[in-house]
């Protein structure tokens, strides 16, 4: 499934990536920066990590699995708090409370609807 995701993905991105490559060259103006830039984006941030989520599909359920795609943007704040100085705000904790509590209701653990109060109560004879 993450081949064809991919595959697919990049005949979507092919038109784009073929114009900048006539406009600016490819890889002629590409520093020691840009390669590890690159080989982070590449090999740790893709390919690990695809890898890494199809082993723990393997052993973990599907559901509790799709938690951690919850979770993802605020541990990426978290790591360019820490690679990139990026400042922590009042909004980013108010948003990462949020989510938890979006995850914490969206997974069933806390059992409460209000369609139950719609529902029309059993006649009993």
């Amino acid at each position: 499934l993450t081949f064809w995701s991919f595959l697919i993905g990049s005949f979507a991105i092919l038109p784009m990536a073929l114009f900048e490559t006539y406009t600016f060259g490819f890889l002629h103006n590409i520093n020691h920066q840009g390669i590890f830039g690159l080989l982070y984006g590449t090999i740790l941030s893709s390919a690990a990590a695809y890898v890494l989520f199809a082993f723990g599909i393997k052993y973990i359920k599907a559901n509790e699995t799709g938690v951690f795609s919850y979770v993802d943007p605020i541990i990426a704040v978290l790591i360019a708090s820490i690679l990139l100085e990026e400042k922590i705000t009042v909004t980013y904790l108010l948003g990462s409370f949020l989510v938890f509590v979006g995850i914490y209701i969206a997974e069933g653990r806390i059992h409460y609807h209000p369609i139950h109060l719609f529902r029309r109560p059993e006649k009993r004879f």
